[in-house]
């Protein structure tokens, strides 16, 4: 009987071994069915073949954003909206907030989570509470990060449209040696907009690689990613996706046959989005609604066309805050002479020239584009697109450099053998980026970081000590004047204060007070009384003028408030930052 059992229980441990076996071979060949759409990438990154370039890449973006460290905070008008965004995250991280989704600092209670993309900012809080680094060294190395993917994103995306991989390399070195590109690092940080870029650069490539092979996971990629832009930048992904509805109609149109199966792909990509971005839009959308934020001016610049064309060749723009602003003197024109040849390439590179053209038509401001001045169109920021464009300005240089070596070659079909293409690649890379190279070292030259002055931190440690914290009273608010944009995070970050105003106005309710305020900051007639009527309304109880910025016109604040001694009660002053009381 023993053995009649142990012979039964063999049998039976041998099937069930069999069984899962089979099932372990069943889940393995399942995984890595699903694990084949990144695999092209994952391969190619680890390959040797593509070593070169990515270390090359990266180097490039660590030298050219070394400038923004080495001082208190990385520099940049924007920057203190993320610095500020990022500090609190990691408040609300470490359970500081009395709310984890409000920020108790900025317009006296700011939904942040909701009144803007959370991804970029928290992952810079998420690392700085997990590693006790400060937010200015996370957010510098992300932005540095933001730049390895512009480049590898453009790389990768010039390998999907056919470049090889020298002339990939090239596209991706002209994404980052851009102006616009290092202008949005230097001039005005606008970190989130960098970060989405290479995010929606890698989600583009993923989807034409879907609409190449038919494969609908590639799609499903794609729609990850662009989902993951959606809640880096909204502006970003909205520029994004009306551009790929227009770069789609016009690829279905040209296609004429086999529609069908891109409307599929398309689809699916639009269906991932909206399932794992779709709750934050819906929030964010309808606390957009009810604060009814409108921009003062469509688009948020006026852009003559005339000027935009004169500026963009003029690199006596390089390093100054106003837009239309420098694109690239050569970049333009190489571009130009590669969208001759993308033309000439099929469809895809119609889409990818499509896509560039309609970031240029925005980039011209509401003076050429009617849609700006209609919503959402009139929410959008003149000034990004010509970022937008630098990417698929490198790839059409690179369509252009391949394209006029395959004319030199077939032209003199005898220096084919003696002369290897690389040598032809590499003279005519010389042309374009040298020049590049030195508007590049131009902007460069002239960052740098932002230092807080020694009187600044005296001024605001005395604020600290008077003005109890932000739970003790919801009259004891800050205001900042003269600072620029830097009061919004200074402020807070160095008193642990709250402020009545902040830097993202669209997400404030109270934007309409705090725009009346900054309209006698930017034209200089300060009405003391009526200033002191909206700073009540606000819950100030000090105002920090600091002349530093006369753009906001300090020295007419600090004297508008001293003829009013009944309404303003001067306090201390050190050196060019002094502090006026607010009386009840």
């Amino acid at each position: 009987m023993m053995a009649r059992f142990i012979t039964t229980f063999s049998k039976e441990f041998a099937g069930a071994r069999a069984a899962i076996a089979a099932d372990a071979e069943a889940v393995s060949e399942r995984l890595r069915t699903w694990g084949r759409p990144l695999s092209w990438m994952w391969t190619a990154v680890g390959a040797w073949d593509h070593a070169i370039p990515h270390l090359a890449l990266v180097s490039v973006c660590i030298f050219l954003a070394w400038p923004i460290f080495g001082s208190d905070f990385p520099p940049g008008v924007d920057s203190p909206t993320f610095l500020h965004l990022s500090w609190v995250s990691e408040q609300a991280i470490r359970g500081r907030l009395e709310s984890a989704f409000v920020d108790p600092y900025w317009y006296g209670g700011f939904p942040y989570l909701k009144a803007y993309p959370p991804l970029g900012y928290g992952l810079v809080g998420l690392i700085s509470a997990v590693t006790t680094l400060g937010v200015g060294a996370v957010y510098g190395v992300f932005m540095v990060l933001s730049l390895v993917l512009i480049g590898t994103g453009t790389y990768w995306l010039g390998l999907e449209m056919g470049l090889r991989r020298l002339a990939a390399t090239g596209a991706a070195l002209a994404a980052v040696l851009a102006y616009p590109t290092l202008g949005a690092v230097f001039l005005w940080g606008w970190f989130t907009s960098l970060f989405a870029l290479g995010l929606a650069l890698f989600a583009l490539g993923f989807l034409l690689k879907a609409l190449r092979v038919g494969n609908v996971r590639y799609a499903v990629v794609s729609g990850v990613l662009f989902a993951l832009v959606v809640l880096t930048h909204h502006m970003t992904a909205f520029a994004f996706g009306f551009a790929l509805a227009v770069s789609s109609i016009v690829m279905v149109a040209l296609q004429r046959k086999n529609w069908r199966p891109m409307l599929k792909q398309y689809a699916v990509v639009v269906g991932v989005a909206l399932v794992i971005s779709g709750p934050w839009v819906a929030l964010f959308t309808l606390h957009l609604l009810d604060v009814g934020f409108r921009r003062e001016i469509p688009g948020n610049w006026i852009v003559p066309l005339t000027d935009w064309r004169r500026n963009a060749l003029n690199a006596e723009f390089i390093g100054i805050y106003w837009y239309p602003s420098y694109l690239g003197a050569v970049l333009i024109p190489a571009a130009v002479v590669g969208l001759s040849f993308a033309l000439r390439q099929g469809v895809r590179w119609v889409a990818i020239a499509v896509l560039l053209l309609v970031f240029t038509l925005f980039s011209f401001g509401a003076a050429t584009v009617p849609l700006y001045r209609a919503f959402p169109f009139s929410g959008m920021d003149v000034a990004r697109f010509p970022v937008y464009m630098a990417p698929f300005l490198g790839l059409m240089v690179a369509c252009g450099l391949q394209g006029v070596e395959r004319l030199i070659q077939a032209s003199w079909p005898h220096l084919k053998g003696r002369v290897p293409s690389v040598v032809v690649v590499v003279g005519l890379f010389a042309v374009v980026f040298l020049p590049m190279s030195r508007d590049a070292s131009r902007a460069r030259a002239s960052a740098h970081p932002y230092k807080v002055a020694t009187e600044v931190k005296a001024a605001l440690s005395y604020v600290q000590e008077k003005v109890p914290p932000a739970n003790q009273g919801e009259n004891e608010r800050l205001f900042t004047i003269g600072f620029w944009t830097w009061g919004s995070f200074l402020a807070p970050y160095l008193t642990d204060r709250p402020l009545a105003d902040g830097w993202a106005d669209e997400g404030a309710a109270s934007w309409r007070e705090v725009r009346q305020l900054r309209y006698m900051s930017w034209s200089g007639q300060v009405d003391a009384m009526i200033a002191h009527s909206l700073l009540r309304q606000l819950g100030v109880r000090w105002v920090v003028v600091y002349d530093s910025y006369p753009l906001e016109h300090p020295v007419q604040w600090a004297d508008a408030m001293r003829k009013q001694r009944e309404l303003f009660n001067e306090g201390p002053t050190w050196g060019p930052v002094t502090t006026f009381r607010v009386q009840q």
